[in-house]
């Protein structure tokens, strides 16, 4: 990126550098690793887990839960025996 392609930038992003000579050379550096990345050759398998150690699955055990009661005898607030809270969109 070309010095007045970053001061536009940084004019359109409304971005306040006071010292915009070392920003611009921690850009460009920051643009190189980046791009560096990007080139990467990959002649691998990708990795799924991080260890391929083999976990087998717990046996799924029905156990007694709490009743509706003791789960909202501390709600703040309940409505229709549910906790109620507030919508958000």
């Amino acid at each position: 990126m070309e010095r007045n392609e970053f001061d536009e930038m940084l004019q359109l992003a409304k971005l306040d550098v006071e010292d915009r000579d070392a920003f611009y050379e921690k850009w460009v550096n920051c643009m190189k690793v980046l791009s560096s990345i990007v080139e990467f050759e990959e002649d691998f398998e990708p990795l799924y887990t991080v260890h391929e150690a083999e976990v087998a699955p717990f046996e799924d055990i029905p156990e007694e839960g709490i009743s509706t009661e003791d789960a909202l005898k501390n709600a703040k607030e309940k409505k229709y025996g549910y906790f109620q809270v507030v919508k958000y969109v």
